[in-house]
């Protein structure tokens, strides 16, 4: 049996477990989870270190002296400031419960990572992409043609997802009578905005738009440092579920708000 190490954020194990076992079942034997180290190791009659690739919640697999980073996705060419791990955009995707039909929409989109992630790793119908900054929707634009490169070359899956990039203030969004299943997104917070008055604006403006443009069983997903801000204002959602996460030197928190008390 082979012996092989993944490293991951702080507080996304659970993910990384769940999807070992979900893409590789009786192939892999978990042999130690390890929160403090933040690792799980495993074993497995799989040789190459190439084959678990495939796995999006980790940051990097070892074996032996050889290692392969696994949050680094083809695609992603250009970088936004204080842009979110590509690791932690899977795990707050599987969080979400995507699937082939869901309509999602990121309104702080920065580089596109969360929204691209839930294109091409969960196949959603339809993926919004937005963000204030046009210089962000330019690398999301890029990291979205670099993934066109990728599928005619056969590097990435094809898959059935409707694009869309723009440049807005959230606060100016209009999609009319359009509904989203899912709102998931890294919202400004800490030394991003630099002032916590700016990111209760922005907080207030965000759940404002969670409850006109997310439908009867939508989803909001966000992740912050601003805990005691997040709650107060969606005080009039239904906390469905949350977990905290470390990155980037920062202790984070994810939440999964409801309209309606669905959940319950």
């Amino acid at each position: 049996m082979n012996k092989f190490c993944f490293y991951h954020l702080k507080g996304v194990g659970n993910f990384v477990e769940s999807e070992l076992l979900d893409k590789f079942g009786r192939l892999v034997s978990i042999l130690n989870r390890d929160n403090d180290k933040n690792t799980i190791e495993i074993a497995s009659e799989i040789e190459y270190l190439e084959c678990f690739r495939v796995i999006k919640s980790a940051i990097r697999v070892t074996k032996d002296k050889r290692c392969i980073a696994l949050d680094k996705p083809l695609w992603r060419r250009c970088f936004s400031p204080a842009g979110i791990n590509p690791s932690l955009a899977w795990c707050m995707c599987k969080f979400a419960g995507l699937d082939y039909s869901s309509v999602i929409i990121d309104p702080f989109c920065g580089s596109g990572t969360i929204g691209i992630t839930a294109g091409f790793e969960f196949g959603v119908k339809k993926v919004f992409m937005s963000d204030i900054s046009e210089k962000s929707i330019n690398t999301t634009i890029e990291n979205l043609r670099q993934a066109g490169r990728l599928l005619r070359s056969k590097q990435l899956k094809k898959v059935k997802t409707s694009f869309k990039a723009f440049v807005s203030d959230i606060k100016n969004l209009n999609f009319g009578q359009n509904k989203f299943t899912h709102i998931i997104t890294n919202p400004p917070y800490g030394l991003r905005s630099g002032k916590h008055l700016d990111n209760t604006k922005i907080y207030k403006t965000l759940a404002c738009f969670a409850s006109k443009y997310l439908d009867d069983s939508g989803l909001c997903i966000l992740i912050s440092q601003e805990k005691r801000l997040v709650l107060k204002v969606f005080n009039e959602f239904n906390l469905v579920d949350s977990f905290d996460v470390s990155s980037g030197g920062l202790h984070l928190k994810v939440w999964k708000f409801a309209r309606f008390d669905t959940f319950k």
